[in-house]
């Protein structure tokens, strides 16, 4: 947290030091992302085994603030956004005659900074840049098992991609695609070893950012 409001005061001095930096208001779309993953486990007394399934990641409406200002044909900006986070799964205890998939669901409230640069041609720019995000709060579901443990790791990392439409260079609508570093479920131990389900979520969606 000391180090989002870090980056949130370095934004709001420059904007004041500099009339060619622009602050606004920033809003996203919410994001699914779903490319089903299983892994196989021993529960805890190795007298039966679990097949754990990720199915989805689903992100809220993302709000907050953001700056943007134009060098020449390229330009630099970036956003502090506020968002809910959920990732669902499935486990179901293999062997039994009656089979039934129990659902698990992880909770993130996170702050989301993106940022990007980028080439401008009159209303058009194109863009690129990391996007950093902080997890404010956090709900396991998957603790519930006493094989699951958690090592909680506090930021994740990833990379975006945009093409976006300035009107009146005040409004900037953004088609985004977002590439997560990190992997579904990578807090979690199972048993004392890394959950490792080989998930890296893609997102996409689309943000409005009216500039001031």
């Amino acid at each position: 947290m000391k180090n989002v409001m870090l980056i949130l005061s370095f934004m709001l001095t420059t904007g004041i030091l500099s009339a060619q930096i622009k602050i606004g208001l920033r809003g996203t779309s919410p994001s699914f992302s779903a490319k089903e993953v299983s892994k196989q486990f021993y529960n805890i007394d190795r007298s039966g085994a679990y097949d754990l399934k990720y199915l989805s990641t689903r992100t809220s409406y993302a709000y907050g603030l953001g700056f943007y200002q134009d060098i020449g044909h390229a330009w630099i900006g970036g956003d502090l956004l506020y968002r809910k986070k959920s990732v669902q799964y499935s486990l179901d205890e293999m062997g039994k005659t009656e089979r039934g998939a129990k659902a698990y669901e992880d909770k993130f409230k996170e702050l989301s900074i993106p940022i990007a640069a980028g080439w401008r041609k009159n209303n058009l720019k194109l863009g690129l840049g990391p996007v950093f995000t902080f997890k404010a709060q956090s709900d396991y579901g998957l603790l519930e098992m006493p094989e699951f443990s958690i090592s909680k790791r506090k930021i994740d990392t990833g990379f975006q991609f945009l093409v976006g439409y300035i009107i009146k260079d005040r409004i900037h609508i953004d088609v985004k695609r977002e590439l997560n570093f990190n992997q579904t479920g990578e807090d979690y131990q199972v048993r004392g070893k890394n959950l490792n389900l080989k998930s890296l979520p893609h997102t996409a969606s689309l943000s409005v950012g009216v500039f001031f």
